[in-house]
């Protein structure tokens, strides 16, 4: 009857875990949801390295969307190594997107050496994404 008993209770503290564990990743899922709602909202968020992927994703393709280019390489530098492989190699490529559309703005505006600085830039994110994914080719 006593083996019955511990049996029974390391039952309960398995489960008592596996309970706090789901309701830990349930929250953090739904702040997850919330920041790239606000982001997605043009709405910046502050957020850390620890992140999820997702999240950090979202922050990127924000400052991006809103031509804060600058500001995304600077973010896309310092989060790109906690990342995985995949994310990284998506986050240069839309970074190498949004300087080529800069560059054929400044083109247009006839402002041909600071184009030509931008392709240059959009080159080296290109081969970064291409370093990291070479089948992206």
């Amino acid at each position: 009857m006593r083996g019955l008993d511990r049996l029974l209770g390391a039952v309960c503290v398995v489960a008592c875990i596996g309970a706090l564990t789901c309701a830990v990743l349930s929250i953090r899922a739904v702040l997850d949801n919330c920041a790239i709602s606000a982001l997605a909202a043009n709405q910046d968020r502050q957020l850390s390295a620890s992140a999820s992927d997702e999240v950090l994703f979202a922050r990127a393709a924000f400052l991006l969307r809103l031509d804060r280019i600058d500001d995304a390489q600077a973010w896309i530098d310092g989060v790109s190594r906690f990342v995985a492989p995949s994310q990284r190699a998506d986050l240069f490529y839309n970074l190498a997107n949004a300087r080529l559309r800069v560059a054929f703005t400044m083109i247009q505006q006839g402002q041909i050496d600071l184009a030509a600085a931008n392709v240059r830039l959009a080159k080296d994110s290109y081969r970064a994404t291409l370093r990291i994914h070479p089948q992206y080719w």
